[in-house]
């Protein structure tokens, strides 16, 4: 298996974390990585992208997130910027 599609695995494997704890209904899942994933664009993206529906507190939201992620991979950065909530994850079992 090449390193694309080990990420590619990793990215499904994080979408799945992230719906299991119950957070995806507040976002809209967009960019390079929802088009190579549900339109088949072919295009890399090494990042998955989220707009929030409706307004809501992005201190929560990063507490929630992080927890989410937090049992499952080491976050290696995580930081609320204007406009972004970032967080970095790393497993052990993807490059």
């Amino acid at each position: 298996m090449n390193l694309f599609e080990l990420h590619e695995q990793f990215e499904i494997e994080t979408l799945n974390t992230l719906k299991s704890g119950r957070i995806l209904d507040m976002f809209i899942f967009g960019g390079g990585t929802m088009l190579r994933l549900c339109h088949d664009l072919n295009r890399y993206s090494a990042d998955l992208d989220f707009w929030k529906i409706r307004p809501s507190d992005d201190k929560d939201i990063f507490v929630r997130l992080k927890k989410i992620l937090e049992s499952k991979y080491e976050i290696t950065d995580g930081q609320i910027k204007r406009f972004t909530i970032l967080l970095e994850i790393r497993s052990s079992h993807f490059p």
